[in-house]
Formats: C-alpha cells, structure tokens, sequence
C-alpha cells in the first residue's frame, strides 16, 4: 500500500514537473516602414502539436510551450510569410520580431466601376462585389443565373434587384443599371435589361455596385450598378476558344397536386406536362471567341447560340448573338501611349414561344395561359427580338496624367409577339468624360457631360410614336489623405424630357426648409463617401447618396392588354430617394488561401415609388397602371466573404453572403392593412432572408464545386397575382422558402481542353421567384472547352 501511494506521488511529481519545463516565445510582426500588423496569423509547429495565435493591436504575440524544437510562422495578407526554426528550452524566454515585405502574390483585384481612377479591392466607398469569369464559365450558366451567385442580388423573374431595391415588373422599368464597360444597357424604352445581349463570351469580370449611384451615373441607378467588364488580348499570341454544351431537363417530382392523397394522379399529372408532340427538353449550347493583337490594334471577336427545347410547353426558344469590339493604340515616338480609338458591337436574334403565366397547378403548371388573358388555358404565343448596337469610343492621354474620354451608342431593337406587343426602339447615346489624377497629391478628378435621344413606336403604344431627351453633367472628385483615409464627393444635374413631358422633379430636403413643396424640372443629384485604411488589410467605409429614376416611355404611354388591361398614365413623378451604409472589410490569410469579409449594415428611402398596380374603373372593371404609390423604406445588413488560394496544398475558391432586409411602405393604406395585418407594410416581391455560396476545390487535374441559394417565402404579392388559377392554392402549400443547389465537376483533360458536368437544381425542388411561373427542375449538361 505504501509502495502504492509512493509511486502515486512520484508520477504527480514528473507530471507536475513537466509543466513547470515550459519556454516562452514572443515577439512583434511588423512591415518594411514600421508599422505594426495587426491580426497577423502565426503557427507554431513541433512534431506533437500546432499552437496558433494571431497579433494585438500593437503587433505583439505570445506563446507559452513545452521543451523542444519548433517552427514558427507567421502570415499575413498581402505579405510575404516567414517561418523561422527553432529550440525551446526549458523557461526560455526567446524573443523573435518579423518584418514582412509586401507581397507579390497578394488577391489582386481592380475596380473601375463609379470610380475616378482604377482602385484596389477594399479601398471603394460603397459595397462591391466582383464575379469572376471563371465562375461564369465553370457553371455553364446564362447572365441571370451567374449574378444570382452574387451576395445581395436575386432574379425575381427576369427582373434584377439589390438588397429589395426592386421587385417583379416583368423585366421592365429596372432600379439597376446595366453597362457594358460602362456604357448604358438598359433598353430606352422600357428600362429593361436584356439578359440574352450581355457578351458572356468575352467577360473579364462584372463588378456589381450596391446602393445609389446616380450621381455619376444619372437615372436608373437607384438600386445599383452592374458593369460588365469585356476582355481585350493581353498578349501578341491569339487566342481562341470553342464551347460546346448540351443539357437535358428532368421532369418534376410531381408535387404539384391540389390533392395530396393521391400519389398516383400526382405522378399521371406531371407526365401528362411533358406528353405534347414535338417537344425534345434539351438545350444546346455553342460558343466561340477570338481575341488577337496586330501590332497597334487589339481586335476581339464573339459569337454565340443557343437552342432550348424547354421544360414547359410552347416555351422553346433559339437565340443567337455575335459581338466584338476593335482598337487602335496610337503612341509616340518614345512608346507612350498618346491615345486609343475604338468600336464595339453586338448583334442579338431571338425566337420561340413565350411563357408568362401558368394554366394552373397539376400537369397545368408547365402550360402557359394566353398573356392577354390569364383564364385562357394552354395557349401558344410567338415572339422575336431583336437588338443591335455600334458603340464608337476614343480616348486621348494627357501629359498631365489627364484622359478625354469619348462614348458612343446607336441602338436599336424590334421586338413582337405577333399581336399583343410590337415596339421599335431607335436610341443614340453620347458622352464626354474628363478624368485626371495624382498619386503624389492624392487627388482624382471625374466630370463630364450625357445625353440622350430615344423613339419609340409600336401597338405597345396603342400604334402611336414617342420620344425621349436627357442631357446631364456630372462631377466627382476624391482625395486621398496620409495614404489612409480616402474622402469622394460627387454631385450630377439631369434634365429629362419624355415627349411633351418635362418631369418636374421635387427637392425634398429643401422643400422641408419651406412652406410648400419646391420642385424644378432640372434634378440635382449628390453623394459622399468615406473609406478608412485600418490597417494593411482593413478597411472601414460609409457613404450616403442620392438615387433617381424619371418614368420610361411605357410607363408613361403603354397601353395594351397583359393578362389586364394596361393603360397610360402621363401623370407618374419620378422616383426619388437615397441610400447610406457603414460597412467593414477584412482581408485575411489561411496557409496560403486569402480572402476578404465584408460586413454591411444599410439604409434606403424611397420616395414617389413607381409601380404597376391594379386600379378599377367606374364600373368596377379592373385593369393596369403604372401610379406612383408611397414612400417606402429598405435597411438591413449583409455579411459576404470571397477568396482563393490553397489551403493545405488544395486550391480553393470561395464567394458566400446572407443578406437580411426589412422592406416597408411608410404609409400603408388602412384597407391594406385590415386585409393582411403587419404584412401589409411589407412591399410586394421582396425575400427578407437570402443565402448564397459557391465553392469550388481542385485535386490536380479534377475540380469540384457547389453553389447553394436560399430564399425565404415571398410574403407580399399583389392581389391580381393571387387571382390566377393556382397562385393562392401554391403559395398557401409553400411558405418555407426554397433552397436550390447546384454542382459541378471539372476535368483538365490537357493545356488547351477541358470537360465540365453541371447538375442544376440538385434535389429537383419545384420552387418559383415570382408568382405563377416555375423555375427550372433538375437539368443535367456537359461542357466542352477547346483553346487554341
């Protein structure tokens, strides 16, 4: 017993000691000027065990470990790590400092979208993110489907909205500009974007700009911007590339039965939807690019068609486009580039039928009704667009570091569907932009002037034809102080003109100022902005700015048939309102995978909001018009985190956010109220919640990826909407929100080759974006790419 107890005591004894054989290792982490690094990763590895620490506020870490030799590392992004080898003794106190160099393999990222000059990832003002192209290309995805992958951006429809900015129109009267390295896309009539236009083919990168921003971009930008960034060679060797894809849509799991106790209906139900002659649910994918530089001219070419056989009936479609873009470099003698002059075009055909509402549930779902009639059942209607567009562009360099830039667009698009609708759009664009900048000042400078000519005609119009005029001018200026805090001030005036219409605009901040309400046919637009370099790495932001959209010419003077009668109404004001967010930035790195998180908390007020709602006449007969409704207001936060690099020697990639919004109308009327309680503040087609990631790993010559999107019950809809066979029985059977995942696997069969295999809508879930439309089930497609 006692040897027992003795022996008890001796090993308490080596253990007590092997605490007390401690070392510790301490030290600072800092950059070539001096300047203490905080949150600095550091690893310290022995062949038992990995400690890991981050640095203080001053710099400073600290370990405490057992004897024995170790490495330690240190990392931090944008930096070059160190690693330093080592032994500990026993109560040591080793003391080792680092200085890190910057980096050369740092994320770099560059941003041109509602800036002076060209910035890195981190130093904007507003909330931005930017969608690689190999995210598009490696999804097989069409535009709507790869902005969807974007934090805070949702396709309700074929309607693009940012953080609730908009809801469902149709694809019409949109808050978000498109550009096309920075030229307007929005078709001039309608405000729509066009998603089968946007040159895919030849992306580089799109940057997306959340909030107001019409201060340096005019009318539109009131929810956002969305640039689409085209590529131009970047060396003498030409580049060319073919992509070959075909897809096949799987039927439905046949859940969309009235009635739930009859699962063989059920199933009867959904094949039915697909028995109708002729109908091959494939589609079929074909794309061609060409970039080449010959001496002082860049030259690129696009081509692209797709044919889809649809998941639904009488929706098939073809559509084919073709787009380019050619420069000349003009420099001196010495080799300075002295001036670049240019053209681009694109030139989109489509044809098929179109879809706009479902006959009903069961087998009905996947059949469209008449678009002038919502109650006639399975009805086929035909349609062809088409859009073209020659953009000239010149831009003359200064030897002052200054740039006259000159833009340029005539567009033109026709588009029916043989009855209902038939628009001819003639558009000329033109702008001059001055742009100067000093690095050893700190100063940017951007200003310009715009206008504009639209002229529309067609049965849209009742057969009539309107115009449209705007010319604006524009200032924004930065300035950059002790290479930390970067302040922007912007402010625009735009002048619209819709034919005899001169809106007038209302100045509310001054008008509070006074007895009455001021208005001015001139709109004065504003925005500040403030970014504040924490550190390397860390960024702080805030801005406040102004939004502004005046009515578009279908607004104003439409007049048709769309499951209602849609008439005009030329006594529509614009839109008006402003955005301000407080937002933080982080870059990180794990091993060698680096990244940014981003958290944002932000605020919009709309006023005179402009939509399309269900009015009814003396008799009582309901029909359609666009009417300026209420105020409303949209805040809350977004938290998203992008990346790549390698972690552990596997490359991998990574874009991830959830976005909360409240969408309220400030002054609901009281029978809105006694119909749908606390729900009647809400706006129509709006999801508080959204998630969104996508990620993607590669083992040597295999990748993998997976993008999953939630969206949370769509809580408000209009009344006419719930009217249509099928849409108040759906959405009573649906209110959890809908989660769709994708994945994908990428095979690099060689240098010039690759095969990736895509499966949409994994789980084969039957979800819709807006009322009465079913998105797409589950698709399988395989891709081919060929460069040479």
């Amino acid at each position: 017993m006692h040897r027992e107890i003795l022996s008890l005591f001796v090993c308490l004894g080596i253990v007590f000691a092997g605490f007390g054989q401690n070392g510790n290792v301490s030290g600072t982490v800092s950059d070539a000027e001096g300047e203490s690094l905080i949150q600095a990763s550091l690893r310290l590895i022995s062949n038992q065990d990995t400690l890991a620490t981050i640095t203080d506020l001053d710099g400073r870490y600290q370990f405490s470990a057992p004897v024995g030799q170790y490495t330690l590392s240190v990392s931090y992004l944008g930096m070059e790590g160190e690693q330093r080898s080592f032994r500990l003794n026993m109560n040591e106190n080793k003391l080792i400092d680092f200085i890190l160099s910057s980096s050369s393999t740092m994320i770099k990222l560059t941003v041109v979208t509602g800036t002076t000059k060209d910035e890195e990832y981190g130093e904007q003002t507003v909330s931005i993110d930017i969608l690689p192209s190999s995210l598009v290309e490696n999804t097989i995805a069409r535009a709507g489907e790869a902005l969807n992958r974007i934090p805070g951006y949702q396709q309700i429809g074929n309607s693009p909205s940012i953080r609730g900015g908009s809801g469902w129109s149709a694809g019409a009267s949109s808050r978000t500009l498109f550009l096309i390295d920075g030229i307007p896309q929005l078709s001039p009539e309608n405000g729509a974007i066009y998603f089968e236009t946007l040159p895919l083919e030849n992306i580089d990168q799109v940057e997306v700009i959340k909030g107001a921003t019409s201060s340096l971009y005019g009318s539109s930008a009131l929810n956002g911007i969305i640039n689409f960034r085209t590529a131009w060679p970047t060396s003498d060797k030409p580049y060319h590339r073919v992509t070959t894809s075909l897809g096949v849509y799987q039927r439905f799991d046949a859940n969309l039965i009235q009635s739930k106790n009859d699962p063989d209906r059920r199933i009867q139900n959904m094949y039915e939807a697909w028995d109708y002659k002729q109908h091959v649910p494939v589609y079929f994918n074909q794309t061609y690019e060409h970039r080449e530089r010959f001496k002082k001219i860049d030259f690129v070419l696009g081509a692209f068609y797709r044919h889809d056989g649809g998941f639904r009936k009488n929706n098939e479609y073809d559509r084919f486009r073709i787009n380019g873009k050619i420069r000349h470099l003009h420099t001196s003698d010495e080799g300075i580039l002295k001036s670049v002059s240019g053209v681009a075009w694109n030139f989109a055909y489509e044809e098929g039928g179109q879809f706009f509402f479902w006959s009903g549930l069961d087998s009905m779902a996947l059949l469209p009704s008449d678009p002038k009639s919502p109650y006639i059942l399975d009805a086929r209607t035909d349609y062809i667009q088409r859009r073209m567009s020659l953009a000239p562009f010149a831009t003359f360099y200064t030897a002052n570091n200054g740039e006259h830039i000159l833009q340029s667009k005539y567009y033109n698009n026709m588009s029916t569907n043989f009855g209902a609708e038939q628009v001819m759009t003639h558009h000329i664009f033109g702008e001059y932009q001055y742009k100067w900048s000093n690095e050893n000042t700190g100063y940017s400078f951007a200003g310009g002037l715009s206008t504009y000519y639209t002229n529309g005609r067609g049965l849209s119009y009742g057969d009539k034809t309107y115009d449209a005029f705007n010319v604006s001018g524009y200032i924004q200026a930065d300035k950059v102080f002790w290479s930390k805090l970067t302040l922007s001030m912007g402010t625009r005036l735009e002048y619209n003109k819709i034919d005899s219409i001169t809106p007038n605009n209302q100045l509310p901040f001054i008008s509070r100022l006074s007895d009455g309400t001021i208005e001015l046919p001139v709109k004065p637009l504003f925005r500040l902005g403030l970014n504040y370099k924490i550190a390397q790495g860390s960024w702080l932001r805030t801005s406040w700015g102004q939004g502004f959209r005046v009515p578009t010419i279908n607004e104003y003077f439409i007049d048709l048939t769309r499951g209602l009668q849609v008439l005009p109404n030329p006594n529509i004001v614009p839109e008006d309102g402003w955005t301000s967010e407080i937002g933080f930035k982080q870059g990180f790195q794990v091993d060698r995978w680096q990244g940014f998180l981003d958290i944002a908390g932000f605020y919009t007020k709309y006023i005179n909001v402009i939509d399309f709602n269900t009015v009814f006449d003396p008799g009582g007969a309901p029909y359609v018009r666009a009417e300026n409704l209420d105020d409303a207001r949209i805040y809350g936060m977004e938290v998203s985190i992008m990346g790549r690099g390698s972690i552990f020697n596997i490359p991998l990639q990574l874009l991830s956010g959830y976005t909360y919004i409240q969408p309220e109308l400030l002054n609901p009327s009281n029978l809105r109220l006694q119909t749908f309680g606390e729900d009647g503040k809400l706006l129509n087609f709006r999801n508080k919640h959204a998630f969104k990631s996508d990620v993607e790993m590669s083992f040597g010559r295999y990748s993998v990826g997976l993008t999953a999107i939630y969206n949370s019950f769509m809580i408000m809809v209009p009344e006419a909407q719930v009217l249509i066979p099928g849409v108040g029985e759906y959405r009573d059977n649906n209110t959890n929100g809908e989660w769709v995942v994708d994945c994908r696997f990428i095979v690099q069969l060689n240098e010039s080759s690759r095969l990736t295999g895509v499966v949409k809508n994994l789980f084969n879930n039957e979800y819709t974006t807006r009322p009465a439309a079913l998105e797409a089930p589950r698709n399988y497609a395989l891709q081919f790419q060929y460069e040479f």
